[in-house]
């Protein structure tokens, strides 16, 4: 495995799972957290923007006592215009105890000594039980209240519409900023979640780029690994073991280089009959490249006496026969040459090829 392709598969293998795996946290903490505080706060905004209503009215309620008791409706006219510019507020109505309407505040006074349907004798007998009746629509929000006199005597009703029309855009400007923020949480986690995928793979990477080393006969390979964790321990246990192999076996390279060094042809094909290894002598004698050689059948190069192919077999039984005159078939020409061939084992009794 090339390390352009290993590196490829640690991205797509851990450090993608990582990644992956942080944002998803991120994006599940992230989202609870948002849904939390929009509901808490979209709760908040209802509750503050009620008590500022029940506050409003209630003020507006005090303010109203001495021009009813005195029948000033003028007066309080011009109380409840100057309440109306509110933002807050759609309209105000004051009502005398039968729930007509004295003024709503507007210059044509439209309603007056007329009922309303926001307040019928019903919102009058709740209001026996509570001195504020507070009623909630898709649209409006009401809030009715007694006005009574120092005496304990009833001078009339209140009603105040607000419309929650700002505080569902504050609603609205809460959840942008939220918005806002589980963004920068989102980018802010996809970075630290590379970053954390780097660090932790980089590592893993030395790792599989030593034991490849390795792998391929560089006993003296070294992984560079200072970390104080279960990676770090782990390249010190592969650091060790290379230093033991490379004092009890002998190297892959040193092998090769001494089947490249010897003079006369050596060839060794596997159970197959198929070209495993050559050494330059071989190339040199049939005038054919290393690369041409590997791979192609042993049977390609070889003429027998007779003519026909040796079989597996048949080259085992040479193995314990010394200086068979045997004909090479090479680019150009063919070669006579003395012919010796030798088992490969591996382990007990398991042979893997002939040379």
């Amino acid at each position: 495995m090339g390390k352009t392709t290993r590196n490829k598969v640690l991205k797509i293998g851990i450090r993608f799972r990582l990644v992956s795996f942080t944002l998803a946290i991120v994006v599940m903490v992230g989202g609870s957290i948002t849904v939390y505080a929009f509901l808490n706060q979209t709760k908040n905004i209802a509750q503050d923007f009620e008590a500022h209503g029940r506050n409003l009215t209630t003020l507006l309620a005090k303010t109203l006592i001495d021009p009813l008791y005195e029948l000033k409706i003028t007066n309080a006219s011009n109380l409840v215009a100057a309440a109306i510019e509110n933002k807050d507020v759609e309209a105000v109505y004051v009502l005398d105890p039968e729930g007509m309407v004295l003024t709503d505040g507007t210059e044509d006074n439209n309603y007056q000594f007329e009922t309303i349907e926001s307040f019928t004798a019903a919102n009058r007998i709740a209001l026996e039980n509570e001195r504020v009746e507070i009623k909630h629509s898709p649209e409006h929000l009401y809030i009715s209240i007694q006005v009574i006199s120092p005496g304990n005597e009833l001078l009339g009703y209140l009603q105040v519409v607000l419309s929650p029309r700002r505080a569902i855009d504050r609603q609205h400007e809460e959840l942008i900023t939220l918005i806002y923020i589980v963004a920068t949480l989102f980018l802010v986690g996809m970075i630290f979640a590379f970053l954390l995928a780097k660090w932790f793979t980089r590592p893993i990477e030395a790792m599989v780029e030593g034991t490849e080393k390795i792998k391929n006969g560089h006993l003296d390979t070294i992984i560079k690994l200072k970390r104080r964790d279960e990676l770090g321990y782990l390249a010190s246990m592969i650091n060790q073991m290379t230093a033991h192999l490379g004092q009890t076996t002998v190297s892959k390279r040193f092998v090769e280089d001494i089947f490249r060094s010897i003079h006369d042809s050596v060839i060794a094909v596997n159970e197959t009959m198929v070209i495993e290894m050559v050494n330059p002598a071989t190339s040199t004698l049939l005038g054919l490249d290393e690369e041409k050689l590997i791979g192609q059948s042993f049977n390609e190069f070889i003429e027998m006496s007779n003519g026909a192919a040796i079989t597996k077999n048949e080259l085992i039984e040479l193995t314990s026969k010394q200086g068979k005159e045997i004909v090479f078939k090479g680019a150009e020409k063919t070669i006579p040459v003395l012919f010796s061939a030798g088992r490969l084992h591996y382990g007990v009794g398991y042979s893997t090829g002939i040379v």
